[in-house]
């Protein structure tokens, strides 16, 4: 992965209290792939990551491509067996009749190899076991073939190449699933060898981590080399148990975080491995039934719905309360990269906007960071303010505007906008205290909760709108120590 020098600012939506939405994804579907190159295939792509009716929920179209490189197998003129086909390979498959690769298609579905099921995969890291769908999403078809290591030791690890899927453009957080990684070779003809072997995906990105999220009980992840194998035993589970790696909750499938910020590229190393010794890769001379032989497995992604740049374009939750006559800025960011400075502006109409003052920028960080700022002895009776967000090269976007105004001679709680669109914004004057702030539909339904620790003279707690169709609310506010509640008609637009 090659970071983008731009700013990434992931903001801390945080109040005293809050909620989380639920996020959309995206991914890999039929309507993704192009149409199929000729097979084997070296590169796939690009693939359109979309929502699964095909709509594109992004701001600014997404894809992603794969590509193999440094392929240790295969490189004479013909490739492996004569078909030109090299250790690895997009768009092949087994053939257990003839030393001929047997050409599939490049985009398939979850569902092609391994015979998973939904709950294997997680769609997002707060949709663990749930999200996916096995016949619905699609994947690059990948094949490691073990042509290569005929005469080779079957209980050895052979490094085969390496694998890279890059996004069109910076990507969050993305969750890659992989499908079937296991295979097994059996030939019905004395000595009848019977050999079970599977990939091995090495995360090949120092600055990142990867994690898994869900998967079947032989996906494992080995989180000092970052490497993602089946962990099929040999004795156990097809000695004693007759058991194969091939498939179901044998096979190497599941989903995997992939944490970092500006990913433009993932590369993994790929590896095949032998689960026992003393058989044979695949049919030689010795034996009569010729066989293609390797591990066909499969590789997708999601990703919460992306940003089209990774500019500060998500805005910071700026809050801003009043503290005697001085106004109080503040705000939080999670990661930050190359980001200059916070200029901090100031209105009296919410119109026209003074810069007043700036704060540096932590410039790289991938820790929480706390800013504030006092802007002291507030001088008219409202304030409007906003943070403007500068990059190193300049670009820049706004932050949320906070409002505060001066202090009133009594206690007082009160909304606005009223109407609303998209926020509401409710401001404790000397109300300081523990509230439960609920909202009610018109059917007496209550749609929205949260909490707030007001101990600000002047304070306010933001309400998004979220999912909230338009219409007629009631909000109550109730203090926890007191049981006083005040209670407010709100309409939606």
């Amino acid at each position: 992965m090659k970071p983008n020098l731009k700013l990434i600012l992931f903001i801390l939506l945080l109040t005293r209290m809050g909620y989380v939405n639920a996020q959309q994804f995206v991914g890999l579907y039929n309507v993704s792939f192009p149409a199929n190159p000729s097979v084997p295939a070296y590169t796939a792509g690009p693939a359109a990551i979309k929502k699964a009716d095909g709509t594109n929920p992004n701001s600014g179209a997404l894809s992603v491509s794969a590509s193999f490189s440094d392929q240790q197998y295969g490189l004479l003129p013909n490739g492996l067996t004569g078909f030109g086909d090299l250790g690895l390979m997009f768009g092949i498959s087994n053939n257990n009749s003839n030393k001929v690769p047997t050409p599939a298609s490049v985009g398939v579905q979850l569902a092609n190899v391994g015979s998973p099921v939904n709950s294997y995969y997680s769609a997002l890291t707060n949709l663990i076991g749930t999200g996916m769908n096995t016949f619905n999403n699609y994947a690059f078809n990948m094949f490691a073939s073990a042509e290569g290591l005929s005469g080779q030791p079957t209980n050895g690890r052979y490094y085969f190449g390496k694998v890279t899927f890059s996004f069109s453009r910076p990507v969050i957080n993305p969750i890659l699933h992989v499908t079937g990684l296991g295979g097994f070779l059996s030939i019905n003809e004395p000595p009848f060898p019977t050999l079970p072997f599977a990939v091995d995906l090495e995360l090949d990105e120092p600055g990142f981590q990867i994690s898994k999220l869900s998967g079947t009980a032989r996906t494992q992840l080995n989180v000092t080399t970052k490497t993602i194998f089946n962990s099929f035993d040999y004795l156990q589970d097809y000695i004693i148990d007759g058991r194969t790696p091939e498939g179901g909750n044998f096979a190497g499938t599941g989903s995997f975080l992939i944490t970092g910020i500006n990913v433009t590229t993932v590369t993994f190393k790929v590896y095949l491995r032998g689960m026992t010794q003393n058989q044979v890769w695949t049919s030689n001379a010795n034996y009569q039934n010729a066989v293609y032989n390797g591990d066909r497995f499969n590789m997708s992604w999601t990703l919460p719905t992306q940003p089209e740049s990774t500019l500060p374009a998500t805005g910071v939750n700026l809050k801003a309360v009043l503290n005697g006559t001085d106004v109080v800025l503040t705000w939080k960011t999670v990661s930050e990269i190359n980001s200059k400075e916070f200029e901090i502006e100031r209105s009296a109409d919410g119109v026209n906007y003074t810069r007043i003052a700036s704060k540096n920028a932590a410039g790289n960080s991938f820790s929480e960071i706390s800013y504030s700022f006092t802007d002291a002895a507030m001088a008219k009776p409202v304030y409007f303010y906003r943070l403007k967000l500068v990059d190193n090269d300049r670009s820049y976007t706004y932050s949320n505007v906070a409002v505060v105004r001066k202090s009133g001679s009594s206690k007082e709680i009160k909304t606005f906008p009223n109407p609303m669109a998209a926020q509401l914004n409710i401001e404790f004057n000397k109300a300081k205290g523990s509230y439960v702030i609920s909202m009610f539909n018109q059917a007496g339904q209550e749609v929205r909760t949260i909490r707030a620790f007001i101990d600000n003279d002047v304070q306010y707690v933001n309400i998004s709108r979220g999912t909230l169709t338009a219409g007629t609310y009631a909000v109550r506010i109730t203090n926890i120590i007191t049981g006083e509640v005040s209670a407010q008609k709100v309409i939606i637009q």
